[in-house]
């Protein structure tokens, strides 16, 4: 499989990350316990409770800047990997918090090893003009008004929507940055928490620290 998304062109892999998403779930189902029910147990309990704390703070979805279900999936499980005889639910999720706040973002985070040889492997020049074109292209002042009404009240408010526009161009260059590369384990890889930006990231954050 990997072989033939090596061979796809850049504009069929859009039908093919799906899939990358279906083999990431089995790469981490194998990574998992498959005869110690009490380790899987805290694994799963860990996770619900992670989703549900985010659900209750507001920091919920991928849509919306924040960690999705996939994300939290792929982060407990490498703290699993690295930490296999956790014995409870809380040491984990003090773990996942922990590992959190303490990671060098924006170093990327995965399970496994990339091999960058290949063709469509996540690589950090691919995240960084893909997050480009979402936060920046197309953000240019508008000139082509063709309004008479009033010439000194028309350029006050165009000068007022440059300022705005300056601004909105700053905050936009910060969300550009590689925030927090959160890599799904499949080849091609994906970043699971692209539409983190700047600010959810803050926002985050201080919800670990504020509990």
């Amino acid at each position: 499989m990997d072989e033939a998304l090596n061979n796809a062109e850049n504009n069929s892999l859009g039908r093919v990350f799906p899939l990358s998403g279906y083999k990431s779930n089995l790469i981490i189902k194998e990574l998992l316990p498959k005869n110690e029910e009490q380790k899987i147990k805290i694994f799963r309990s860990a996770l619900i409770l992670l989703k549900i704390w985010a659900k209750n703070n507001s920091i919920y979805g991928n849509q919306f800047g924040f960690l999705s279900g996939t994300s939290m999936l792929i982060m407990l499980t490498k703290i699993y990997l690295l930490y296999p005889n956790t014995c409870s639910v809380l040491v984990m999720l003090d773990r996942f918090f922990l590992t959190f706040l303490t990671w060098n973002w924006p170093r990327p985070f995965f399970i496994d090893t990339i091999d960058d040889k290949l063709t469509h492997s996540w690589k950090i020049e691919t995240e960084l003009s893909a997050r480009k074109r979402t936060f920046l292209d197309q953000q240019g002042i508008q000139e082509d008004w063709d309004d008479k009404r009033d010439k000194k009240f028309m350029k006050m408010v165009k000068e007022k929507l440059k300022e705005n526009e300056k601004e909105n161009f700053e905050r936009l260059e910060k969300h550009s940055k590689l925030i927090m590369p959160i890599l799904t384990p499949a080849y091609p890889q994906q970043s699971s928490a692209f539409n983190v930006n700047y600010s959810t990231m803050k926002i985050i954050k201080q919800t670990i620290i504020e509990g």
